[in-house]
């Protein structure tokens, strides 16, 4: 947000982040959080400048940089998703763990031929005609900070640690129910629910993320009651963890007036 012309400090981002994921669990689909912190990144910068030009970033490019943060935690998700096709997929069939380790080496290729594009001037002048055609401003930084070189090589990776965390969690949830779970399984359902979780079929994911992960664990033969008792408890932490965002969606910044009184 920052390289997007989106001068705000890091505190206020956090504050964003955790209420959109807030609002995200009231929500079919992620699209409300992401809306939330694309409009309050606005406003808070337009409140900040002084004197509003033609560059001055607007309500696209702010959701511009939304989706490029978007892109990249779809890349992690994926990625993971295909290193536990690489493990586990031999309990569907033979030839799926051979898949899984060349999507890994295709999904790694392709954010290095993004980069690689991105590194030659005829590349970048016409996705700046582009964006500034959209009137996308900034978004070329935007986009170089994302998927240009040298950040690639480490946005792709903090992508897939993020979503590795997101298993680390679930992984505790089975555990307190006794669940002895193979990491492979894991590696497949959890990034698969993820992508899931987009569409909108259910609130937060609540009831599909049960069944749907009870089905793929249940291909190793784990207890299906215990899998989905630990799921409800994955959900419940994940509500509990975005609480604090409820203080930013419901307290007011004190007007000086009152204060003054």
């Amino acid at each position: 947000m920052q390289a997007g012309g989106f001068s705000n400090p890091l505190i206020e981002y956090v504050r964003w982040y955790f209420s959109g994921g807030l609002i995200n669990q009231g929500l079919p689909t992620t699209l409300g959080g992401d809306s939330y912190r694309a409009i309050s990144a606005l406003q808070h910068t337009e409140s900040n400048l002084s004197l509003q030009t033609s560059q001055t970033p607007n309500l696209k490019s702010a959701f511009y940089n939304v989706a490029l943060d978007r892109s990249l935690g779809f890349a992690g998700n994926s990625i993971l998703g295909a290193i536990g096709l690489g493990l586990g997929g031999y309990i569907f069939n033979d030839w799926l763990g051979t898949t899984g380790w060349i999507l890994v080496g295709v999904m790694i290729s392709g954010a290095g031929f993004i980069s690689f594009l991105l590194h030659f001037k005829a590349s970048r002048t016409l996705i700046q005609k582009t964006l500034e055609r959209l009137q996308i401003h900034h978004g070329m930084q935007a986009t170089m900070n994302a998927w240009g070189w040298p950040n690639i090589i480490v946005q792709i990776p903090f992508a897939v640690l993020i979503h590795a965390l997101t298993l680390a969690a679930y992984w505790g949830c089975l555990k307190a129910c006794h669940v002895d779970a193979p990491i492979e399984s894991l590696l497949i359902g959890i990034p698969a629910i993820s992508i899931l979780m987009i569409l909108p079929i259910s609130i937060s994911g609540w009831g599909l993320r049960e069944t749907s992960l009870a089905s793929i664990l249940g291909l190793w033969h784990l207890d299906t009651s215990l899998v989905i008792l630990s799921s409800l408890l994955y959900g419940l932490i994940t509500l509990i963890t975005f609480l604090p965002g409820l203080f930013r969606l419901v307290v007011k910044k004190t007007p000086p007036e009152i204060i003054s009184l």
